[in-house]
């Protein structure tokens, strides 16, 4: 997760080899980079918690529809732990702080 937006378009160019249109308007962005031997990085954007959590859906989307799974056919529970174990690792590194 990116701490702000100039590092977060400074990565985005890195990885994309493009400029992001993202800009002080958006609260928040979820881009997926797929990089050799099948794996993929999600650089993530957001001005809040309530946007990194709006964030982190997109990214459980793209990880599903990645790795086969059909979010739709499923309980909810992958959804839900893959949501709870991105968020814990992001406060864990200290990339936000909560209340």
């Amino acid at each position: 997760m990116a701490k702000d937006l100039a590092t977060y378009k400074k990565i985005y160019k890195q990885l994309m080899k493009e400029e992001s249109d993202i800009d002080d308007t958006d609260y928040g962005q979820c881009s997926p980079a797929i990089i050799s031997g099948g794996k993929f990085r999600l650089l993530l954007y957001a001005r809040d918690v309530s946007s990194l959590i709006h964030e982190l859906s997109h990214a459980v989307f793209f990880i599903f529809n990645h790795c086969g799974i059909k979010a739709s056919t499923t309980n909810t529970e992958p959804f839900c732990y893959l949501i709870d174990h991105l968020f814990g690792e992001i406060v864990k590194r200290g990339k936000i702080k909560l209340p």
